[in-house]
Parts: structure tokens; sequence; C-alpha cells
């Protein structure tokens, strides 16, 4: 569960108009952020904001990696699933029935894309994606 999840789950409003809305934490999340508070020499309600944003921020990374995934062609995601799952060149070029240099092309155009200067930032970019069925 995210973060954000877990601050939407916890997080009960009050009785009060939406512009003086604030939250009552409950149980287990107060004290977590107390004791992170207490750790990092800050109060409960700057860690809670820090977590949030921090969520925030992912949340935002996930969005702009889907739509760099979406803008590759059907036989560059190909590709990128197969890199993803650690084959070479010359392995994805025997998968697809491709030739080795038109592998390069889709790698080229791939990480060009996505903004990446070499496979091992798309690896690291897609960790997590589930590329299993690609195999």
């Amino acid at each position: 569960m995210s973060i954000w999840h877990t601050f939407q789950k916890f997080f009960r409003p009050e009785t009060t108009p939406v512009s003086q809305r604030s939250f009552a934490l409950e149980g287990d999340l107060l004290v977590s952020l107390e004791q992170l508070a207490r750790y990092r020499g800050s109060t409960p309600r700057k860690v809670a904001a820090d977590l949030l944003e921090r969520e925030l921020q992912l949340v935002e990374v996930e969005r702009e990696t889907w739509e760099k995934w979406q803008s590759l062609t059907e036989r560059e995601q190909q590709v990128a699933a197969l890199i993803c799952l650690q084959y070479r060149t010359h392995q994805i070029a025997t998968r697809l029935q491709i030739a080795p240099e038109t592998v390069r092309s889709h790698v080229h155009n791939i990480l060009h894309k996505m903004d990446l200067p070499n496979r091992i930032a798309l690896r690291q970019l897609l960790t997590g994606w589930d590329f299993s069925s690609w195999a």
C-alpha cells in the first residue's frame, strides 16, 4: 500500500468547513510519525508533509514514465521489455526475428523517447514492472 493510501486510510476529516479542514491521525500512524519526527528532530506535521511530498513526486514520475512508455511503438515496447528481462541484442534479434542492427535502432529510439542514457537506466526506471509475459 502506498503512503498516499495509508494517509487516506488513517486521516479522518473533522467536522469543519472544507477551507478549515484538518485531519486527526489514528493510533499507530501517529506513533510512527512522532517517532520519526523525534529521530529527525522535526515535528510530526513536518514529517507527514515531507512523506506526502515524496509520494506525490513518485506518483508524478510514474505518470511521466507511463506517458513515455505509451509513446513507444509496439515493437519498441517489446524490445524495452526484453531489455528489462536482461536479453542481449542478439537474443532480442533472434526472439523477434529481426536483424541485430534493427534492435540497435529500436534501442536508440527507446532511449531517446524515454530520455535515458543507456539500457541500465531503462532497467532502473522500469524496476518493478512485470515483463514476465513478454518472455
